[in-house]
């Protein structure tokens, strides 16, 4: 899987990097329909963060969930459930 991470601005851009793609691999590898991943990271409304992130399959329309909250991970995390229930039909609708 092709990951892409853009996080304008952000002042450890390397780290943040390989933390997301680490991240974006162990809950989406499994997924062989995938084959590649956006995912971008601002800041919004007072240090809260926010945190876009598609999947491309190999057929059909690109998987998206946003969520904006306190830390970046907490909106990653709220970003992998709300990816959930669309991963499923399209491995349904397959």
């Amino acid at each position: 899987m092709d990951i892409k991470i853009q996080a304008p601005q952000h002042r450890n851009f390397t780290e943040l990097e390989e933390h997301y793609k680490t991240k974006i691999t162990d809950k989406f590898n499994q997924f062989d329909f995938i084959v590649n991943a956006e995912l971008h990271v601002s800041e919004v409304e007072r240090e809260r963060k926010e945190i876009k992130l598609m999947l491309h399959p190999k057929n059909g329309n690109t998987l998206m969930a946003h969520d904006v909250s306190d830390t970046e991970d907490k909106a990653f995390s709220n970003v992998v459930n709300k990816l959930k229930p669309q991963i499923e039909r399209y491995k349904n609708s397959q």
